[in-house]
């Protein structure tokens, strides 16, 4: 068989400093391992980034996101100036509605390629992976799976609409209230099923995640394909002023319960002063959508005198940050499941007890369970008893027990996952060139 070519379809990747270009970016690793020949199309980067990863042996094709105009009649495309023109304007909103349910996804934010002016970049392809978290990616890729007739693959880093309402998640699901939202919903629900439905291999990053997608599309055979970590090189380092550190990196969501870690923080700093003295919080490239949850973390930093933040900084620097911690800290998502976040699972492989609060029986919980790799904890009272625990064997120059089981762990390791996944695309490639190979009469 021929070299397999592969399009990898995702809205970052490296070197965008993004939880979205991990996923697609160990794909490509694993794929190019085994000799595929291997194309990215993907977002021109919004702001400078440092440098990470190998990337030298991929085709990536970059491209802005802006209001495409290449496959819009007349008609649509005097809607889209309109809106744009508008904006800011009372006339702004109704038009924004007509744009979403008229016109192609995402109508502000989109690639301006048509799947000719791909296929002059890059050649025609044998399989099209579509990753999240834009559902755009979907439309890009169904269309140039049918241009070229290859072997279509979906893959859910994110849920795209909600027939699981634990999965909802506002940034990413929420279309909107009353009879905009409800046009909205339904519209992108067909879409769903036109672009993702007809997939010759859907994989989703959790259980949750895919039995989500397999109810909207109508799919029967779908494959959970986690995320992962990459083991990192644990370093046995202490705190120069002898602290204790806590460590969480990456983004604050507002599903998570934030006032009640903060009041768990300040119910420690009553109990036992002493050894609250001894604890430093590290928020490494602490960012949210929220503004409420930002000011949340100011307050405590400015009252608390235990928080200490850090920028946004390389993945690797990430990672080194994490193994050089004490502990790290994972907040789940109140009343949401099926969400494995990717610093959540950088943690299993950083080499020390994690910290997660949670009142939610989810993945995450099982995920930390059998891999046995930290604690639960379910409100202030548990988690300000624990750190208490933690700070005191650390004042005597000891740690807690920490002994994850290794063969459990596998589960959530890159190379592991994605070589899963790329058995999968082998095989959809190699049923359909067996099918096309095929006498006539056979078939």
């Amino acid at each position: 068989m021929a070299t397999p070519r592969v399009l990898i379809i995702c809205t970052w990747f490296p070197p965008v400093n993004a939880p979205g270009a991990r996923r697609p970016y160990h794909l490509a690793r694993s794929l190019c391992d085994r000799g595929w020949k291997v194309c990215v199309l993907t977002s021109t980067p919004e702001k400078a980034t440092e440098p990470y990863g190998k990337s030298d042996d991929l085709h990536i094709l970059r491209t802005p996101r802006t209001a495409a105009t290449h496959d819009l009649n007349a008609v649509q495309r005097s809607l889209l100036r309109a809106w744009k023109a508008t904006s800011g304007s009372p006339a702004n909103g109704p038009l924004r509605v007509l744009t979403d349910l008229f016109l192609p996804l995402r109508p502000g934010l989109r690639w301006d390629l048509s799947p000719k002016d791909i296929e002059n970049a890059i050649g025609p392809q044998d399989v099209v992976v579509a990753t999240g978290p834009d559902p755009a990616v979907f439309e890009t890729g169904a269309r140039l799976v049918r241009h070229w007739n290859a072997v279509w693959a979906v893959d859910y880093r994110d849920p795209w609409n909600v027939a699981i309402p634990e999965v909802a998640k506002d940034i990413i699901t929420h279309q909107g209230t009353g009879l905009a939202g409800a046009l909205r919903r339904a519209r992108m629900r067909k879409l769903e099923r036109r672009y993702c439905g007809p997939a010759d291999v859907l994989t989703a990053v959790s259980k949750t995640f895919l039995a989500n997608a397999m109810m909207i599309t109508g799919h029967r055979d779908g494959h959970v394909i986690h995320g992962g970590s990459v083991r990192a090189r644990i370093t046995r380092t202490t705190d120069p002023q002898g602290k204790f550190i806590l460590a969480h990196t990456g983004q604050l969501y507002p599903e998570q319960p934030w006032p009640l870690f903060f009041d768990a923080i300040t119910r420690l700093q009553q109990e036992a002063p002493d050894l609250a003295a001894q604890l430093v919080v590290r928020f490494v490239g602490a960012t949210s959508t929220d503004l409420s949850t930002m000011h949340l973390l100011e307050r405590a930093e400015r009252g608390s005198g235990l928080i200490e933040r850090m920028p946004t900084v390389t993945p690797d620097e990430a990672i080194r940050l994490q193994t050089e911690a004490d502990a790290l800290l994972q907040l789940a998502l109140t009343g949401r499941k099926g969400y494995l976040p990717v610093k959540f699972l950088e943690y299993l492989g950083a080499g020390k007890p994690i910290i997660l609060l949670s009142a939610e029986e989810d993945e995450m919980e099982s995920a930390l369970t059998s891999t046995r790799t930290g604690t639960i904890v379910r409100d202030a009272r548990q988690l300000v008893a624990h750190l208490i625990a933690h700070l005191e064997a650390h004042r005597t120059g000891h740690s807690l027990k920490y002994a994850p089981d290794e063969r459990a762990l596998s589960a959530f390791d890159y190379a592991t996952n994605m070589d899963r996944w790329a058995d999968l695309l082998g095989s959809a490639l190699r049923t359909r060139t067996d099918r096309a190979t095929e006498p006539t009469s056979v078939r």
